[in-house]
């Protein structure tokens, strides 16, 4: 009869402790994965995530945010996609995926409890001359002759007119759109 109870306590405890091996394997390929930074950047790699940000979430969210982009000044047509793809140009995916590795991979030592501080370091100086060829770009691009004459100049020789040719010996009698005409 021991015998037998001996063998009912082991067959009982044979499935707590196949669950708590389990369990154990777990927690354990948990912290080798989930604890290690590379994880994160392999993984974030792996889905593409960084183009989705760039050709899905940046437009949406220039959508979502109600700016609107047709009321902008010196001319400038932007569309969400054009937005997306001026800041891919200056901060493209490859600089991004480098940026939010190296800065995962001093956050993750620091979150579990490795090291007490941690420090991320961000160079710009490539990305402000990329930021400049961008800006020179989108003003090449834009009609800002147009937008000065149209929305700076008019208005002033339509509110001076008179005094600007009060002065002359001869009267030419120019109307604004005559003036505008000859600086085109």
């Amino acid at each position: 009869m021991l015998i037998t109870t001996r063998r009912l306590f082991a067959v009982l405890l044979l499935p707590m402790f196949l669950v708590l091996f389990v369990a154990t394997l777990t927690v354990f390929r948990v912290n080798a994965t989930l604890l290690e930074a590379d994880f994160y950047t392999d993984t974030f790699e792996r889905l593409g995530v960084y183009e989705f940000l760039y050709a899905d979430a940046l437009p949406f969210a220039i959508e979502e945010s109600g700016v609107d982009l047709a009321a902008l000044p010196l001319g400038l047509d932007l569309t969400p996609d054009g937005v997306a793809g001026y800041v891919a140009r200056v901060l493209p995916p490859e600089w991004l995926a480098e940026n939010l590795g190296g800065a995962i991979a001093q956050a993750v030592p620091y979150l579990t409890g490795e090291t007490d501080s941690f420090e991320i370091t961000l160079r710009l100086d490539d990305r402000v001359e990329a930021a400049d060829v961008v800006v020179r770009d989108l003003l090449r691009d834009a009609r800002i002759h147009a937008y000065l004459l149209d929305e700076v100049v008019r208005p002033r020789l339509d509110e001076s007119k008179e005094t600007l040719f009060a002065g002359l010996p001869f009267n030419p009698g120019l109307t604004t759109d005559q003036i505008l005409d000859g600086v085109k």
